[in-house]
């Protein structure tokens, strides 16, 4: 078995975090409406916790409505997701010590935060994750900051754990302790990875337009350099008019006899319709440049002016009396 890179374990120890928080929610949201208490604390807060629902779907609202570019759009919700969870998860790790030894306040404290961090992810990280890759390389700042960051989180567990262990009696100190490592693990993953984003190390993935397709084609030949022999008038040959209509080399369009006739390019022989000769004249000096082998022809009047190329005029004619 291959080593798995390291940021695609990053990724997929982030997904476990996320699914397992899913998984507490759901339990913690069936345990505190079986045993719960019915009180006005816990009205005031579900009232607040709908108030927060509400304010983040305001959030989508107005990001949806007022901000119109895409990479803007990518940019303000992934950092709303991760500022969220990692707000969201501090707080919690806060007001675990202020429980007053109720088990449900602690189901319902968890039941929130959990819900709110699900909520973040599903709604501004995980649509946008398939926008934005990591670099090859990281930066400086990124990579002493996240360090940094590692460190102070591993610092405020230990103290946490030290405070739980002094302060907080009874049956709660297990669920403190637990509370502090299980949050202190998703504040810290989505804290770093706020801060690479914000360093620039989380990059758009740059989408380029498709190729369109083209059948390859030569370089018309020079025209005024193709020998007229004397025509004999005692034979009679029968030539098949071509099947398709000849076409510029440029736009691809048909010729015509009116707006798009073949004009030819002087110095060089190359033939292009009118509304590209149109398009390819310089003003200063006034000249075209052929667009095939690049030589320019002096324009001193409109381009309407350049000589017709008959042969292919010819051909049209004959097109149109075989329809």
């Amino acid at each position: 078995m291959g080593k798995m890179k390291a940021m695609d374990f990053v990724k997929l120890f982030i997904s476990f975090l996320h699914t397992f928080s899913i998984i507490l929610a759901i339990l913690a949201a069936v345990s505190f409406l079986c045993f719960a208490p019915l009180e006005l604390r816990f009205l005031i807060s579900g009232l607040i916790f709908l108030g927060a629902f509400l304010a983040i779907f305001g959030v989508l609202k107005f990001n949806k409505f007022l901000i119109r570019t895409k990479r803007k759009k990518y940019r303000w919700e992934m950092t709303i997701g991760l500022v969220g969870i990692t707000v969201c998860t501090t707080a919690t790790r806060v007001l675990v010590y202020f429980l007053e030894g109720r088990i449900e306040l602690a189901i319902l404290l968890f039941c929130l935060n959990t819900s709110s961090c699900c909520l973040f992810h599903h709604l501004f990280i995980l649509p946008n994750s398939k926008n934005f890759v990591y670099p090859d390389k990281i930066s400086k700042s990124g990579k002493y900051g996240s360090l940094i960051l590692a460190l102070l989180h591993l610092f405020v567990l230990i103290v946490s754990i030290r405070i739980a262990s002094v302060f907080v009696s009874g049956n709660v100190w297990s669920l403190v302790i637990f509370t502090q490592i299980f949050y202190s693990i998703t504040s810290a993953t989505n804290s770093i990875e706020l801060l690479l984003f914000l360093t620039g190390n989380k990059k758009l993935v740059k989408k380029t337009a498709p190729q369109r397709i083209s059948k390859p084609y030569p370089i018309p030949p020079n025209p005024a350099s193709i020998p007229r022999g004397p025509i004999n008038q005692g034979t009679q040959t029968t030539t098949t008019p071509p099947q398709y209509l000849p076409e510029c080399q440029i736009c691809l369009l048909p010729y015509t006899e009116k707006s798009r006739t073949p004009r030819i390019l002087k110095n060089c022989g190359h033939t292009v319709c009118q509304v590209c000769a149109d398009a390819l004249e310089r003003k200063k000096p006034r000249t075209v440049a052929c667009p095939f082998c690049n030589t320019t022809t002096t324009v001193t009047t409109l381009n309407s002016k350049l000589p017709k190329n008959f042969a292919v005029l010819d051909i049209l004619d004959d097109l149109n009396t075989h329809v």
